[in-house]
């Protein structure tokens, strides 16, 4: 267990944060991955590990756990749930086979199904918030995030997608795409590399159309359009419905569905620097609503709030609630959490894509 007192002399806490009611543990499965972190007494800056950020266990607990226990809060990093306490896990290391109804569970909802055995539900996507134990906090922008080279000016000679090319609409993997881009001075790059996510310097514009069935559509971060945004750099975005949320201006991004209309929108702001340089402005400043201090002090008011209010109850309940009441609400909600996993992959892997208009 890593002790927040241990560090008091290496924190980010430009926020100030306040003190949470109830020490919460973030639990990560995989301790020898990390077990350099889990032994430290100074704890490592996230910016300055990135590469490390592969896996959602990574992104998402990990992460978290260090960002807020630099900035002071009564945080600490586990390897198992702990019984009695706040936990935050991963939904699908719910505690299933340790039977964790002893614990009180905090679950992150990635891009996946929905869990069912936990207290609180954290989501990524508005489109998640299913009941008032759901709670939105934006995930982290990109750690260690370099943005546009802003030496190019308004140049716009290289479009990136930032991804694995499997969900990339196949469209955009189309040589003639690539050669219509050519001919009017822009090269595309599909950058698949995780390792490099972070590196935005080379590159003018991000276009991110993703051939997602509509369970995934309605799970998927704003992410791609938010490291967007800090890096200084315009973004042609797919209909998803994180993005649309978003959106306040058309210089938020422009939203396209063929390759098409990518075209059209390239050499638009190819042809008015103006536009692009409004884009890119716009932009930054709305990157001021997803910094880390802020997405840090959202972490702290949901702990504080209705997550410590709901462990407040859990704690106090009778004797006799505690010991035949959990046990049988946790089975349903293993039942329910099976059902929903299972559920959720046939829709991903079978369900309706949007952008494609078809099944498969």
């Amino acid at each position: 267990m890593v002790k927040s007192e241990a560090i008091k002399g290496d924190r980010e806490n430009s926020l100030g944060l306040e003190a949470i009611p109830y020490p919460v543990y973030f639990v990560h499965p995989y301790r020898t991955r990390w077990a350099d972190v889990f032994e430290a007494t100074t704890l490592p800056d996230p910016s300055s590990i990135y590469q490390r950020f592969t896996e959602p266990n990574d992104a998402w607990i990990m992460q978290t756990d260090l960002r807020l226990s630099r900035r002071g809060l009564d945080v600490h990093l586990v390897s198992q749930p702990m019984p009695g306490a706040i936990n935050v896990v991963m939904n699908y290391d719910l505690g299933i086979r340790q039977l964790s109804y002893q614990s009180y569970i905090v679950s992150c909802r990635a891009d996946t199904f929905r869990p069912t055995i936990c207290h609180h539900t954290i989501v990524q996507n508005p489109h998640n918030l299913l009941s008032a134990n759901d709670h939105l906090v934006q995930h982290w922008p990109q750690p260690g995030l370099i943005p546009r080279d802003v030496s190019r000016g308004s140049r716009l000679e290289t479009i990136a997608y930032m991804g694995s090319s499997v969900n990339l609409w196949s469209a955009f993997r189309e040589q003639s795409f690539e050669q219509k881009l050519r001919a009017i001075g822009v090269t595309f790059r599909a950058n698949e590399d995780a390792s490099n996510f972070h590196d935005y310097k080379d590159y003018d514009m991000v276009l991110a159309v993703r051939d997602l069935t509509e369970s995934d559509y309605f799970a998927k971060p704003a992410s791609k359009l938010i490291n967007a945004w800090h890096a200084g750099v315009p973004a042609l975005l797919g209909p998803e419905p994180a993005y649309r949320a978003l959106r306040t201006s058309p210089l938020d991004y422009i939203e396209i569905r063929s390759p098409e209309e990518a075209i059209h929108a390239v050499t638009l702001l190819k042809e008015d620097p103006k536009l692009y340089r409004r884009m890119v402005e716009n932009g930054l400043v709305r990157a001021r609503e997803f910094t880390i201090d802020r997405i840090a002090a959202r972490w702290r008011q949901v702990l504080a709030g209705p997550i410590a209010e709901g462990f407040t109850v859990w704690t106090g309940r009778s004797t006799l609630w505690k010991s035949l009441v959990r046990p049988t609400l946790f089975a349903v909600q293993a039942g329910r959490n099976i059902h929903e996993k299972h559920k959720y992959l046939k829709q991903r892997d079978h369900g309706f894509r949007p952008i494609s208009g078809r099944f498969t």
